[in-house]
């Protein structure tokens, strides 16, 4: 999955990918490249929301603005608070 962060959130993704203790990681090939790598053999470590979250995160990443507009506005009218 390709994740494009800046600031605290990119810090975040570069602290899960060292993290010997998560099932992400990357390798040499990839360096510059925004990509996280999930380990299939700890895929079941995952959650369905941690991997919802890492995979939403990663296309609002990459989406365009428009696009990331229209999701989020989406996103917040089937989101139950309370």
């Amino acid at each position: 999955m390709r994740v494009a962060r800046r600031g605290r959130a990119a810090k975040a993704e570069l602290a899960r990918v060292q993290d010997p203790t998560t099932p992400f990681f990357t390798i040499a090939h990839f360096g510059g490249h925004p990509s996280v790598l999930l380990r299939g053999s700890r895929i079941g470590e995952v959650t369905c929301d941690k991997l919802a979250e890492v995979v939403q995160d990663a296309w609002l990443s990459r989406a365009s603005l428009r696009r990331r507009t229209e999701w989020l506005k989406t996103l917040s009218r089937h989101t139950v608070t309370g």
